[in-house]
């Protein structure tokens, strides 16, 4: 078992009844006799896009907003008050994940999760003051028609491990890119990945670079000295060394053509290969 988001509680299960608050006060008049009893689950200030992660493993049964009226669906959810959320059958109790980012879904009905695998990115829908995730839980035997529409403390679930905020969930890769993110990544690593026999074709890119390498290759070839057990000396090395023994009378003619021999590329390298030695 896992907390929904790794953040410390702003509003705990049982906070802010509303029942004794007078009309004049402004929950009443934004939101009305809502919790009588008090918060029916446990808030969490976490930013707009943090990522939500199933509480344990389960089964989904609800993505998105729900129509109607809060008696139109098995859970007593207010549409209005919920916004864009999750419901997830964890086995021996229900999880809802209020508030969520609208469209932020990474799972659909009728998807196994896993405990941490995201469900979504947390958000401001519904009946929200600011940025945060609302999280209810009902447990097996709940009563909609009772105490808290039938919701259970959250903390119930969560006994045996740490507070939320005290520990550091781990986020996958992947959990702050759209699929839009994904599908430009997926571009971008077939553009430049290099070709394996059997599995892929390289890149464009990786084709432009190999090339651009090989040519590179070739020009450092020719001006290259010699070095045993390595390579041999380029065709340029080779006349420079001949141009410096070669006798006074020589010198003319020799250096006139290996200066025709050496286009700009060569010279180039041939003055970064001189620059390593000065």
């Amino acid at each position: 078992m896992i907390h929904p988001v790794d953040y410390a509680p702003s509003q705990d299960f049982g906070d802010n009844p509303t029942k004794d608050l007078p009309a004049s006060h402004w929950i009443i008049k934004q939101f009305g006799n809502y919790q009588p009893d008090g918060h029916t689950g446990v808030d969490y200030p976490c930013p707009s896009g943090t990522p939500v992660r199933a509480v344990t493993s389960g089964t989904v049964i609800h993505v998105g907003w729900y129509g109607g009226t809060y008696a139109s669906n098995p859970f007593w959810i207010s549409p209005s008050f919920a916004g864009y959320c999750y419901v997830v059958d964890h086995g021996w109790f229900f999880g809802i994940y209020g508030h969520c980012m609208d469209g932020g879904a990474r799972v659909k009905v009728g998807q196994q999760v896993a405990e941490g695998q995201v469900l979504g990115t947390s958000g401001n829908t519904g009946a929200s003051t600011g940025d945060h995730l609302h999280f209810e839980a009902l447990l097996d035997g709940y009563l909609l028609n009772g105490y808290m529409y039938g919701r259970t403390n959250p903390d119930v679930l969560f006994s045996s491990i740490a507070p939320a905020g005290t520990t550091t969930t781990p986020i996958e890769e992947d959990d702050m890119f759209t699929d839009l993110d994904r599908e430009r990544l997926n571009w971008l690593w077939e553009t430049v990945s290099a070709g394996k026999s059997g599995y892929k074709a390289a890149g464009s890119v990786a084709l432009d670079i190999a090339a651009a390498r090989a040519a590179s290759e070739a020009t450092l070839a020719q001006v290259l000295p010699g070095e045993s057990g390595v390579r041999s000396a380029g065709p340029i090395a080779l006349a420079l060394a001949q141009l410096a023994a070669a006798p006074a009378e020589n010198v003319e003619v020799d250096a006139q053509e290996i200066a025709k021999a050496i286009t700009p590329d060569l010279a180039k390298a041939l003055l970064v290969e001189l620059s390593k030695g000065a």
